[in-house]
């Protein structure tokens, strides 16, 4: 027995009633807190040290004056009106006009036949209003995005035009509708899996009693987790993943956890031990084990933080901050709850004798038997099954899809499919290049050859559909006129200070160029062009490369140079953690073995799935991706390297209690999973329904993100413990527990 534990558990019964109303009153304090928790999160990428388009970023916001850093799009588009009807461009310019107006706003551009023409679509039924916003970053841009809806909405005027669709769209206005349509989704998810979590709960325990308490901790760590985020937030920026990866973990690992204790806690009372006696047992056994595997999981999401990128810091922090709430609730407020609510667990009696455990443990013990007896076999068949669900992994293309696949029905997508149709999307992401001299001089118009040359390079290549800089200024200059622009260019830039603006930093030292490309780019054009302009050399020039598609590029550099620290730090954290809560060296390499197995199964189901479309419209999908995000693998392995070990825990955990109690390696390792067993069938189905349910998410993302989750989780439960382990645990014998049981008594024959 670990005294620690049993002095809690002794402690927690004799302050019950506090603990069990000082938790819930904890928790109802915040809830407004965790209401507000979607307003804090941000959806777009942060910045990435080091790189190119993060350099740019900065640039901008520092250096320039530039109206359009962050803009936003608002899209008209009918199937019957034109653009061209008096009336409606009467509108249109009242409408530009008040949205001036607006504190949001810093520029306003209603195309015509001179100024950004390309955003008035050829047929005449749609038209794209330009807004510049007065936002240095892009959680400033987002911010916006609301302020600038309710000033369309109260600008235009829709009952005079109602044949007129009005959308807002761009980068800024497509991540706050992603936030705002994720936390939606996060709570349809965790309504989906609510009820299928009871009906599984119910019949692992055959009662209503024992069932409510796991639904009612894992609700609680989550909710506890939501609140946490106003004050996180006030010290680092979160992603949207935040609210994803809480709601996912806290009700899976909430559950789960308490899953464990309840049942221990039964068994002890079914054993005769009394209220106190049977809580001192179920925490020095299993409340130590959910420690351990707490320790794991926390590992393992602890591996996201070593990444620069702050949506895997987010998701890191978000796992940390629910599991160690999921731990502390179930190591105090569920104990006081178990002596407190004793006499109602096997309650209701009629359902409990209709449920009966006894009949899954017979079947768990035979099936034990069944594996113990041929140990070689089980392991080459769990090997081929795992190695075959792996095998797509060969194939794997990371990248974005270059289909849609955002939610087709967010406003900024909707608005987005308009520029598609306008043959303009591209133009919501141009590339962006800062040019400077070497030597830190001024640029111009000393460096005039020099930016034509580039200018001259990057048409030539044919790539580009439109470059805006200091060599290409039409309409408002012709390209033949530039030189002669330049002969007095600082009288022409004060009479044009917008132009100044445009392409030339406030120090005259830097000019920006914008590139963009012709609509019909695929993503990979798109890496392969960022990857080119940033070849490019022009003497007595430095070229710096930002923007949305560079920022991809540098995004996956980061994430691939972020893999070996993150898989090596969780790898050998969980062994150290494993050799020392088993005394062991054998049971950590071997769980650390079949864990690699487990994940690689699961990112094969991913490339199957999502990359190929194999049954990919069972998860409400339209085709296949043909790619998956690089960010996926790492997430989906620090978070099931860390869920996997949580069953392992639990098994080696109640193998070794019986090992100790009577060291027959056999014996143990068959009574371990048989008392193991159906709790973690049980709480494996929990998990597979909460990560199911994030499966039929509406961003792509988060479908993978809980699809790989299920499948890993349902793959480790059914093929690993129930058949690799117990088989693996039978060759190796009392070798399982070298060096920690080296004066343990030999074996007795049964």
């Amino acid at each position: 027995m670990r005294p620690a534990y049993v002095r809690l558990a002794h402690w927690l019964f004799r302050h019950r009633r506090a603990v069990v109303i000082a938790w819930p009153l904890a928790l109802l304090l915040c809830l407004p807190a965790a209401r507000r928790a979607p307003d804090f999160l941000q959806a777009g990428s942060g910045q990435l040290p080091g790189a190119d388009s993060a350099e740019v970023e900065t640039a901008l916001a520092r250096d320039f004056d530039h109206p359009f850093t962050h803009s936003l799009a608002i899209t008209f588009d009918s199937a019957t009106a034109r653009i061209d009807a008096p009336e409606f461009r009467a509108a249109l310019a009242d409408f530009a006009s008040a949205l001036r107006t607006s504190p949001a706003v810093a520029r306003v551009v209603v195309p015509d036949e001179q100024v950004a023409a390309q955003f008035r679509a050829a047929d005449g039924h749609s038209v794209a209003v330009l807004l510049g916003l007065k936002a240095g970053r892009f959680d400033e841009a987002e911010a916006a995005v609301p302020v600038v809806r309710a000033a369309v909405r109260a600008a235009w005027p829709a009952a005079r035009f109602p044949e007129w669709s009005v959308r807002v769209t761009g980068r800024s206005a497509i991540n706050y509708d992603l936030g705002v349509f994720n936390a939606r989704d996060s709570q349809r998810a965790e309504l989906r899996a609510l009820p299928l979590s009871l009906i599984v709960l119910v019949f692992v325990f055959g009662s209503l009693g024992a069932a409510a308490l796991p639904l009612a901790l894992g609700v609680a760590s989550t909710t506890a987790a939501l609140a946490a985020v106003p004050a996180l937030a006030s010290f680092t920026p979160l992603n949207i993943l935040y609210q994803n990866v809480v709601t996912l973990l806290g009700l899976a690992l909430g559950i789960d956890y308490s899953l464990f204790l309840v049942n221990r806690y039964q068994e002890q009372r079914a054993a005769g031990d009394d209220r106190e006696s049977a809580l001192a047992t179920t925490l020095a056994t299993t409340g130590f084990a959910i420690t351990c595997s707490g320790l794991t999981v926390l590992i393992g999401l602890a591996g996201l933080l070593l990444t620069p990128l702050f949506e895997l810091r987010s998701v890191g922090l978000g796992g940390l901050v629910v599991v160690a709430l999921s731990v502390a609730l179930s190591l105090t407020l569920l104990p006081a709850l178990l002596v407190t609510c004793d006499r109602w667990l096997g309650s209701p009696r009629w359902l409990a004798l209709r449920i009966a455990p006894a009949q899954s443990q017979t079947r768990w013990e035979k099936w034990t038997a069944f594996v113990l007896r041929r140990p070689i076999a089980a392991l080459l068949v769990g090997l081929a099954g795992l190695l075959a669900l792996s095998a797509p992994l060969l194939k794997l293309h990371p990248g974005f899809p270059d289909r849609p696949w955002l939610p087709t029905t967010m406003e900024s997508t909707e608005g987005f499919a308009v520029l598609q149709k306008m043959g303009v999307s591209q133009e919501a992401m141009p590339f962006l290049m800062i040019v400077r001299a070497t030597d830190g001089g001024e640029l111009l118009p000393r460096h005039l050859d020099g930016l034509i040359a580039l200018s001259d390079e990057l048409w030539e290549d044919g790539r580009a559909n439109r470059i805006f800089g200091p060599a290409d200024l039409a309409p408002m200059v012709p390209r033949f006129l530039v030189r002669e622009f330049y002969r007095d260019f600082e009288r022409h830039f004060a009479e044009k200070p917008e132009l100044a603006a445009m392409i030339l930093s406030r120090d005259r030292r830097s000019a920006l160029v914008q590139i963009v490309l012709h609509d019909d780019a695929t993503y990979g054009a798109t890496q392969e062009y960022s990857r080119w302009l940033r070849e490019r050399r022009v003497p007595g020039l430095t070229l710096a490369v930002g923007g949305h598609w560079p920022g991809a590029l540098d995004f996956d550099a980061v994430l691939l140079r972020a893999y070996p620290i993150a898989f090596g730090a969780v790898i050998a954290a969980t062994f150290a953690v494993l050799a020392f809560a088993f005394r062991s060296l054998l049971v950590p390499v071997k769980a650390l073995v079949l864990n690699a197995l487990s994940v690689s199964a699961a990112f094969g189901a991913m490339v199957a799935v999502f990359q190929w479309g194999w049954g990919a419209a069972w998860l409400g999908l339209d085709g296949p991706t043909g790619a998956v995000p690089l960010v996926i693998p790492i997430m989906v392995f620090c978070l099931t390297f860390g869920l996997s070990m949580d069953y392992e825990v639990m098994i080696l955990a109640r193998v070794r209690e019986e090992f100790l109690r009577s060291p027959d390696g056999d014996a143990s390792v068959r009574r371990g999973l048989v008392a193991t067993g159906r709790i973690i069938s049980g709480a494996a189905a929990i998990m597979v329904v909460v990560f199911g349910a994030f499966a039929l998410a509406g961003v792509v993302v988060v479908k993978m993100f809980g699809f790989g989750l299920a499948v890993a989780v349902a793959v480790d439960a059914l093929v690993v413990r129930a058949l690799m382990v117990p088989a693996a645990m039978k060759l190796a014998g009392r070798w399982n527990w070298w060096p920690g049981l080296r004066g343990a008594p030999a074996p007795k024959a049964e």
